[in-house]
């Protein structure tokens, strides 16, 4: 504003929901490349490793078809697609034991950027846990 910098305190319930400054990545088709370019330019980095060691979040290596646990009496269940898609959109609808509720915000995201974290966290398979 007027080539002044502009900076904002982000407290509260605002925290919980906050997804960062607008980015366009220009994803045009699902791949696991695009997939890690969000995991990168959205934090994910930050809470959830790719090699299996403990993070603020759970580790992506090995995640996918892996059976999760949960807090609050909720079922068991294998980390599918939709559970991932799930997670991304609706972090707080479950949340694995281990981990503290409410810690992740839900992300926005468009339709093939959704298909590409999904992507990526699939390859990072069973191998890796």
């Amino acid at each position: 504003i007027n080539g002044k910098s502009k900076s904002e305190l982000i407290t509260g319930s605002e925290l919980a929901t906050f997804q960062g400054y607008p980015r366009n990545l220009n994803i045009k088709k699902a791949t696991v490349d695009n997939g890690e370019k969000l995991y990168l330019n959205y934090g994910c980095i930050a809470c959830h490793t790719t090699d299996g060691s403990k993070g603020h979040g759970p580790t992506f290596a090995g995640l996918h078809g892996k059976k999760r646990t949960f807090i609050g009496g909720v079922a068991p269940l294998a980390a599918d697609d939709s559970y991932l898609l799930e997670s991304i959109k609706s972090p707080h609808a479950k949340t694995v034991e281990g981990y503290p509720p409410n810690y992740m915000p839900p992300y926005e995201l468009k339709d093939i950027e959704y298909q590409s974290l999904i992507l990526f966290i699939k390859s990072l398979g069973q191998d890796k846990q």
